[in-house]
């Protein structure tokens, strides 16, 4: 009688790995309990523990600090996902508008400061949101909204360090937003006791200076192409385009005045199409000639400030002193 036996194919060799890696794998599964996957099925802490904590918050720290601002921004998001009742998330999700910020992606880290500025119970943490709220606009050139901000910041923390800085900046947003009497009237504003008090003093006086700048009429420059092509541009000092406007409108002007003598009327007709055409571009051309150079006066002058009074005020909480820098631009 024949008896089946039920064997274990393979060698003694291939049982004993077989074995092996049956105990590493329940092992693992011992272990898997500390550790979740993520989206992407990477190993992960799973949210428990402080030490957990203070590892992934120390990795995103250390991007942050290597300037590594968009991997920070992807570790202080995981910070948040796995420790969501965690005490520090107020202060992480500082930090991923500061490095929004420092990325230069000023609307993402304006959202992410607006957020934190509106919370009901102030802090400190929410003193510098809104702060950075404001300067958020005013990188992303929405000097008006900034300047609004920055009033918001000094009206609800007068007392804070940065409400001198604040008055000072609020003034600048005015001025590039080409509020010049509300930059004027800003920077008078600022009594003796903010840092800021000499430039701020200075840069009224200078401003006083501002409607005494060399301006061109539009209107007269419009006038004088339109009577001599080209002459409104060499009213603006644009040399090189009144040449061309000049040329090219005379001998439009003389091709029509040429066909029409010799009586060939159609081609007389289309030339003279064209040359009116010419004409008239060359007269608003004039025109948008002189504003365009009373534009560059006015950015050349506001350069010449930024150059002269870029200044931010910084702390030493090591000293505990307050003082000014000046921020040159090569």
């Amino acid at each position: 009688m024949t008896r089946l036996k039920t064997t274990t194919s393979g060698s003694p060799m291939r049982s004993s790995i077989f074995a092996a890696s049956l105990a590493v794998m329940m092992l693992l599964s011992c272990l898997s309990g500390a550790w979740a996957a993520d989206g992407s099925g990477a190993l992960i802490p799973e949210k428990s523990g402080a030490l957990s904590e203070q590892a992934v918050l120390g990795f995103a720290d250390s991007l942050f600090e290597n300037k590594d601002y968009y991997r920070a921004i992807t570790e202080y998001k995981r910070f948040g996902y796995l420790f969501p009742e965690s005490p520090l998330t107020l202060n992480v999700e500082y930090k991923i508008g500061l490095s929004y910020f420092k990325g230069k992606k000023y609307e993402e880290a304006a959202e992410y400061f607006n957020n934190i500025s509106i919370m009901p119970e102030k802090n400190e943490i929410t003193k510098k949101a809104l702060f950075k709220f404001a300067d958020s606009y005013y990188k992303d050139k929405m000097y008006q909204a900034a300047a609004q901000k920055y009033r918001q910041f000094i009206k609800e923390y007068p007392d804070a360090l940065e409400a001198h800085n604040a008055k000072y900046k609020t003034g600048w947003a005015y001025l590039h937003a080409g509020q010049y009497d509300d930059a004027k009237s800003s920077f008078r504003e600022i009594g003796e006791d903010n840092p800021f008090y000499t430039p701020a003093s200075n840069l009224s006086i200078e401003l006083d200076r501002f409607e005494a700048l060399p301006q061109k009429s539009p209107v007269l420059a419009g006038a004088l192409s339109a009577i001599i092509p080209g002459a409104g541009q060499l009213y603006c000092g644009y040399y090189q385009d009144a040449i061309v406007s000049f040329l090219i409108n005379g001998v439009f002007i003389w091709g029509t005045v040429e066909l029409i003598e010799d009586e060939n009327y159609a081609a007389g007709g289309a030339v003279g199409f064209f040359a009116m055409m010419w004409y008239t571009g060359n007269v608003f051309g004039a025109v948008s000639g002189a504003h365009k150079y009373n534009r560059n006066i006015k950015s050349d002058f506001i350069k010449g400030l930024d150059s002269k009074y870029n200044i931010s005020l910084k702390y030493d909480k090591g000293t505990d002193s307050k003082f000014l820098v000046f921020n040159l631009r090569y």
